[in-house]
Order: C-alpha cells, then sequence, then structure tokens
C-alpha cells in the first residue's frame, strides 16, 4: 500500500487491525483522509503521521479534482452518537486523521503541529498520557478536536482560543486540571459536557465548579512573597530566624565567655538587682 502515490482517502475503520500503525502512511503524498476507528492498533502515534504532504503544505491543501468520485461516500463521526454522513464526491471529505476508539499510549507529538491543513482530529477513546501540546494551536483551520477518554493531564493550553474555527471540542474523561482558559471564548462556548467526566481539578466557566481565590486582598502581599520565595526554592523565613538567634545569643553570651571583666560586672549586677527585690 507505500505504493499507491495517488491514494486520497484510506478507512479501515472497524476491523480487527493490530499492532502499530505504519510510518509509511506519512509518505503517501496525496493522501488526505484517514479513519482507522474501532481497531486494536497499539503503540505511539507515529511521528511520520503528521508529515502528510496533504495537510501540510497549501500546494496539496485542496485533492485533485480530476477523475472525482460521484457515487455517495459514507464516512462515521463519533460524537454522542455514532453518525454516518454522505459525501457526494471524494474531494467533499474533510481533510480529517480519525482513530478512535484503538489502544494507542504515549505522547501526542508536538509534530502534530505541521498539520496546519488539517480540518478534522479524533484521538478519543485510547490511552494517550501526557499533556496536551499547545502546538496544537498552529492547526488554524481545525474545526473540530476530540481528545477525551484518554489519560491526559496538567491544564487546557490558553493558546487553544487560536482555533476559531471550532465547532466541536471535547477533552472529558481525562486527569485535566486548573481553570479552563478564561479568554478563550471559543473554549466557553462549548457545553460543560466537553470538559465534564474524569476532570476533578478542571474549574471555571462553562462548569459549575468555580476556581478558588488564591489570595485575599490583605494578605495579597505576603502570600505573593511566600509563593516567590517557594519558587526560588530559598527558604529565606527559617534562614532570617536562624540569623537572629546566632547574632542575639553570641551577642550576648560572647562577651561573657570572653571577657572576666564583664563577667563580674553581669553577676554583680544580678546579685544587686536579686537584693533589691529580696530587700
Amino acid at each position: 500500500m507505500s505504493k499507491l502515490k495517488k491514494l486520497e482517502a484510506l478507512d479501515l475503520s472497524t476491523n480487527r487491525l493490530t499492532c502499530l500503525i505504519p510510518g509509511w502512511l506519512g509518505t503517501l503524498p496525496n493522501l488526505f483522509f484517514i479513519s482507522l476507528n474501532n481497531n486494536s492498533l497499539s503503540g505511539e502515534l507515529p511521528k511520520e503521521l503528521f508529515r502528510l504532504q496533504a495537510l501540510v503544505s497549501e500546494k496539496h491543501a485542496t485533492p485533485t479534482d480530476h477523475g472525482d468520485v460521484e457515487l455517495p461516500i459514507y464516512a462515521q463521526r463519533a460524537n454522542h452518537s455514532i453518525t454516518a454522513l454522505q459525501y457526494n464526491y471524494l474531494s467533499n471529505l474533510p481533510r480529517a486523521i480519525y482513530i478512535r476508539n484503538n489502544s494507542l499510549s504515549g505522547n501526542i507529538p508536538v509534530e502534530i503541529s505541521q498539520l496546519q491543513h488539517l480540518h478534522e482530529l479524533d484521538l478519543s477513546v485510547n490511552n494517550l498520557f501526557g499533556s496536551i501540546p499547545y502546538q496544537i494551536s498552529n492547526l488554524t483551520n481545525l474545526e473540530r478536536l476530540d481528545l477525551s477518554r484518554n489519560h491526559l493531564s496538567g491544564a487546557i493550553p490558553s493558546s487553544l482560543s487560536n482555533l476559531h474555527f471550532l465547532a466541536s471540542f471535547s477533552v472529558a474523561y481525562n486527569n485535566l486540571h486548573g481553570q479552563v482558559p478564561s479568554g478563550c471564548t471559543q473554549l466557553q462556548g462549548f457545553n460543560a459536557t466537553a470538559f465534564e467526566g474524569g476532570n476533578p481539578g478542571l474549574c471555571g466557566a462553562p462548569l459549575l465548579n468555580e476556581c478558588q481565590q488564591m489570595n485575599k486582598n490583605n494578605n495579597k502581599t505576603t502570600n505573593v512573597e511566600e509563593v516567590h520565595d517557594n519558587a526560588n526554592g530559598i527558604p529565606w523565613l527559617h534562614i532570617s530566624v536562624a540569623l537572629g538567634f546566632i547574632i542575639g545569643f553570641w551577642g550576648v553570651c560572647g562577651p561573657l565567655a570572653l571577657s572576666r571583666s564583664w563577667r563580674y560586672a553581669y553577676f554583680e549586677f544580678l546579685s544587686n538587682v536579686k537584693d533589691r527585690f529580696l530587700g
């Protein structure tokens, strides 16, 4: 299949395919639609997959219209329910990569940023872990992004606000935490179900649980200093207490230990004080 240089669409979904996704898929110059949903593929996402020329280069972004297939083409899309979409021409298929419901593991490669002409990406229901790479924000033509039901952690990158055409989005059922980026009106326009489930650490609109205020106004300076000290890893409070004790102790006891006349004067002073109280 690696010799099919004119191949534009590949749908092998709902089979019993196993093992790794072959890297040679990324060498097919005209391939712009891949569907590998509902198989048993394992291993990591091959970096070669994110070098598809039809999704990287503007020169190859538009599929060839010569010899376009005119029969109805059906492609499955998994939202809350499986939907079969009909396309009348091959060129009407979205520029998409669907690898839903497999056993993929590892991180989402940062090389994904090269697919600037990708319209739909579905990596849901896998075993992907690590953080969501902020480089996804380079996919400015992305209309649909589904990363739900994985083991992704960390925060949702605020850079996703660059995805102005995003019409469908889900990161539900992961291990994400932090605030849903407040400046991303694109993200906050989605329903809470796009974030809920398995993400107890997420907060902020459109979720109902509000993010707790970190500092009160009257303690703002102290808390900021403590955070700054902790960030630098230097325990200034402990150092100042230790220095104060050392200076105070040796400032009083040092002269008594080193000078006999001081000791005599000190004990004579204590004796006079005692006589005054007892007399």
